[in-house]
């Protein structure tokens, strides 16, 4: 080779300057050396500066590379990209400063400098296997992503699974980036690890054979049926690069499977597929209707596999409702010749259905909670609670229904979602439509807060008779007797009924209030006061037998006396 001098680094003949780099990098004496640093000192960002910083480095001049890594910082883009090159020309001398420079916590950083490595003509495979089976945590992230560029090299991918078990999410992402490199080499070994790995390893190989795709299909499939219970947790949806029907069909299989997780999995698959599963799943389900009709044919389908079919088609819930709601019918929805599903069933399938809970969804169990079956009303309630707090309109437009046991149940879920209800109650007590306003002043009742009662009283004179009932009732149920009381000396006969009747869910606390007001009434207005304590029941003969003893107001005692014996009446026969 020709001699060169050092104004060749900079010669525009690519050629020239490319030889002239490998040149000096080789073949450099002491005074062109200093001269070169020289250079390099009096301007290290000009392109002349990143040239000489090479070679300085290729002649292990520590300052040069130190300087370059100080670049990889500078927040101009383009010297970041000249000091990134010029790093990956030095090559080997730059490995070991550019792994110290790891203790700086800066992830740019430490991802550029695995990105540089990686990128070296020489690669020292030793080395590195070393910084993965003992360095830092860094130093592994950037063995990892650098040994992925090694091929056929069974080492390597063995040492590569082997780190899984350091339990680092992001050195897990670089070491499936690193397998799948490796391509279907690498199916033998995962194969072999399978027998003896836990649960968490066994689902980082399992994404590395999904993103491998076809080549892994055999070993995936075999591991459906596989004895060992965290294969058969992840392979299903690791299949999910597969959507022929042959496959649908194996994962519609494995939903018979005992563990949930195995379901899961195969639900999950199901759901990324949905658009090729579908009429599959769609057919199967007909199939089991059409043989739950036929006297001593044996369904088709399990109930744990429509569990998790009717769940996978609820995923696209507005292009399958029409399948899913057939399975989820009341008996008395249900023609004759049709067969109503099972308790077990409706369970099942309101706990899958309302995982993607929407108004249609919510309906259905509303009507659930008139189910003969106590465990399927229960169930309905507790999925209620745990979804309706974006369905309070419905759940309060569905107080209205006649069944007193719906009724009960809606006031269980907005009592246990009344963060959310209890300011919806409130704003359309004054807001709302007719239905709207007395469904909330009934409800308000139920909700044991007192903050309500202002609202409550302001509906005492609503324009809609039932808002103006409940909300007196609902004031009871809250305690307010005084306000209540004041209310009878001038209410028409109904209202002094309903009066009443609220006054006896205010309870023992309230007898004071009406004994005084008894008291203080005139004769011709005390008989609604005394109706309005046998509402109470009971639970005031104490308090009523110690006034007696005291009392010395015939009239006044006449009314305690008739109150009295309301209490101790006989049953009629």
């Amino acid at each position: 080779m020709a001699d060169f001098t050092l104004d060749d680094l900079i010669s525009k003949n690519k050629l020239t300057q490319k030889n002239a780099i490998e040149y000096f990098s080789n073949n450099i004496g002491e005074e062109q050396l200093a001269s070169l640093n020289k250079m390099f000192e009096s301007n290290p960002k000009s392109e002349a500066g990143f040239i000489y910083a090479v070679v300085l480095g290729r002649n292990a001049n520590k300052e040069a590379i130190d300087k370059m890594i100080l670049y990889l910082q500078n927040k101009n883009y383009s010297i970041q990209k000249q000091a990134e090159l010029s790093l990956i020309y030095i090559g080997k001398n730059a490995v070991e400063p550019l792994i110290k420079a790891t203790a700086i916590d800066d992830s740019v950083l430490l991802m550029n400098i695995a990105k540089i490595i990686r990128n070296m003509k020489d690669t020292n495979v030793a080395f590195m296997l070393k910084m993965l089976e003992s360095g830092t945590p860094p130093m592994k992230l950037i063995a990892t992503h650098v040994l992925g560029k090694i091929k056929n090299d069974d080492k390597v991918m063995i040492s590569l699974i082997k780190a899984l078990a350091n339990e680092d999410g992001e050195l897990d992402k670089l070491i499936i980036e690193s397998l799948v490199e490796n391509g279907e080499k690498v199916i033998p070994l995962v194969q072999k690890v399978f027998k003896n790995c836990n649960d968490r390893i066994t689902a980082i190989l399992m994404e590395v054979l999904f993103r491998l795709g076809a080549p892994a299909y055999k070993l995936l499939t075999e591991c459906l049926d596989s004895p060992t219970l965290s294969l058969r947790r992840h392979a299903p949806y690791a299949l999910r690069f597969a959507s022929d029907e042959a496959t649908i069909k194996k994962i519609i299989d494995s939903l018979n499977d005992s563990d949930y997780y195995v379901c899961e999995s195969a639900c999950k698959f199901l759901i990324h597929n949905l658009k090729h599963a579908s009429y599959i799943i769609i057919k199967k389900l007909s199939e089991f209707t059409i043989s739950s009709m036929q006297k001593g044919t044996e369904p088709q389908l399990s109930e744990n596999q429509i569990h998790w079919l009717i769940k996978a088609l609820c995923s696209d819930f507005d292009s399958y409702s029409e399948h899913i709601l057939i399975y989820m019918k009341n008996p008395e929805e249900v023609k004759q010749g049709q067969v109503a599903i099972t308790n077990s069933l409706k369970l099942s399938l309101a706990s899958a259905a309302s995982e993607y809970m929407n108004p249609v969804i919510m309906s259905r169990l509303l009507k659930w909670l008139a189910d003969e079956n106590f465990f399927v009303r229960e169930n309905s309630i507790n999925l209620m609670i745990t979804y309706g707090h974006n369905f309070v309109a419905e759940l309060v437009t569905a107080l209205g229904d006649p069944k007193e046991e719906v009724r009960a149940g809606i006031i269980t879920v907005l009592q246990n979602i009344k963060d959310a209800a209890f300011g919806f109650l409130l704003e359309n007590l004054k807001m709302g439509n007719n239905e709207m306003r007395y469904n909330c002043a009934y409800a308000l009742g139920f909700m044991g807060d007192k903050s309500a009662i202002p609202q409550l009283k302001a509906s005492l004179s609503d324009g809609n008779d039932w808002v103006r009932e409940y909300a007196i009732i609902s004031l009871g149920k809250l305690g307010e007797a005084e306000a209540l009381v004041g209310m009878l000396a001038r209410a028409d006969e109904k209202t002094k009924s309903i009066i009443s009747r609220a006054l006896g869910y205010c309870g023992a606390e309230a007898f004071g209030i009406l004994y005084d007001a008894l008291m203080g009434a005139p004769i011709d207005r005390r008989e609604p006061i005394a109706k309005a304590m046998m509402e109470m029941g009971p639970a005031i003969k104490d308090q009523l037998q110690k006034v007696l003893e005291t009392e010395e107001n015939e009239n006044v005692r006449f009314w305690l006396i008739k109150v009295s014996r309301a209490f101790n009446k006989k049953p009629e026969l």
